[in-house]
């Protein structure tokens, strides 16, 4: 299987591959049919998140807020 990587250069590296994070997080979660603590390890592992909590909680925040975009959404 081939690995998509971005290049990007400069200040906006960490923030583009965050949002990307968020984005696939975002996506699993609404298409699951249970996002539970065993879908949020896999999708942990997938993007190399140590907490796996974290992912979690992000997660149902995806399905809950209902936002499209990594943008939108409120990260405290």
């Amino acid at each position: 299987m081939e690995q998509m990587k971005a290049r990007v250069f400069g200040v906006n590296k960490g923030i583009i591959t965050l949002q990307k994070d968020l984005e696939f997080i975002n996506g699993v979660a609404k298409n699951h049919k249970k996002w539970d603590f065993c879908a949020a390890k896999t999708v942990a592992g997938l993007i190399g998140w140590p907490s796996i909590d974290r992912v979690l909680k992000l997660g149902n925040k995806a399905i809950k807020e209902n936002k499209s975009s990594a943008r939108d959404w409120n990260l405290s």
